[in-house]
């Protein structure tokens, strides 16, 4: 049986086998006896790169990959990222895909959440490869999702409370309007704006306001 050589706690054959096996040793040695905490910079993402030759080895690229150890951030395509995980660059962004052709199986999604306890409620984006639809959805303390809005990407239509919208906006159930809006309107290109208001007998009444700055009566509360 052939020695052993012992390279920073690595152990490779005095005389190792075929081109392969000096291959590997001369490979170790390098790699044991770098040493990182001289030659790397702080906060740098060691990954394996290629140099002009085509020879792997140890890289380091802290302008698009670096690790803030001391505010324990991460950065890609920056080297100050100023929270936990920041991606900055232009016309760039996070791209998180799907391969999957059976929706409902392994749909793509981003979750919200303040702990991992079955009780917290959560909320989180799910993105369905079947149809390209983007759904909004809460869980209740039950541990039971439901769906809040839902944006068809087919039909480029928005559905809160439902999951099929059959309008540009979708609304299943009551909404909310607010106070009507002061005058004069400062866009003279903006759409009417509905809102609720009151006459003097205190009956309710909904009203369009347009880009003119006319109100004109939709109904009366019945």
């Amino acid at each position: 049986m052939s020695g052993w050589e012992t390279y920073k706690g690595l152990e490779v054959p005095q005389t190792p086998t075929g081109d392969a096996g000096i291959k590997l040793k001369d490979d170790l040695k390098e790699l044991a006896d770098r040493s990182l905490a001289t030659s790397a910079v702080l906060g740098s993402v060691i990954f394996v790169g290629a140099d002009v030759n085509g020879d792997k080895i140890l890289a380091e690229d802290n302008n698009n990959f670096f690790w803030d150890d001391a505010n324990n951030r991460l950065g890609i395509g920056t080297k100050t990222p100023s929270d936990l995980v920041r991606i900055q660059g232009q016309n760039k962004g996070l791209l998180m895909s799907t391969g999957s052709t059976v929706g409902g199986v392994n749909d793509t999604m981003i979750t919200f959440g303040a702990g991992t306890s079955a009780s917290v409620q959560w909320t989180r984006l799910r993105y369905r490869y079947g149809n390209s639809d983007l759904y909004f959805e809460r869980r209740s303390a039950a541990d039971v999702w439901t769906n809040v809005m839902t944006l068809d990407w087919t039909k480029s239509r928005a559905g809160i409370g439902t999951e099929d919208p059959d309008t540009l906006l979708d609304v299943r159930g009551p909404i909310s309007l607010g106070l009507p809006p002061e005058l004069p309107l400062t866009n003279p290109d903006a759409s009417q704006i509905v809102f609720y208001t009151k006459d003097n007998a205190r009956v309710l009444k909904l009203r369009a306001r347009f880009p003119n700055g006319t109100d004109k009566l939709v109904a009366n509360q019945t």
